[in-house]
């Protein structure tokens, strides 16, 4: 599976987190996260994850680590 990025509205600072067949994500190494649009806003830098769910593998190189900038 290929792991999709995530989006940030600076205007709301909302994160939302793709739907991607086999991709569990994670924010700030906080537990596993559900797809769509975060529930909080960000009030810091944050870093969101993806890593292959169970049964599902990477193959090939690509970014599974993305840094949210604040605005």
């Amino acid at each position: 599976v290929t792991p999709t990025a995530p989006t940030y509205d600076a205007g709301t600072d909302i994160i939302t987190i793709p739907a991607t067949v086999g991709v569990q994500y994670s924010v700030d190494g906080i537990g596993d996260v559900i797809v769509g649009a975060m529930d909080d806003p960000i009030t810091a830098n944050t870093i969101v994850r993806a890593r292959p769910k169970p049964g599902y593998s990477f193959t090939g190189t690509f970014v599974t680590e993305w840094l949210i900038v604040f605005s």
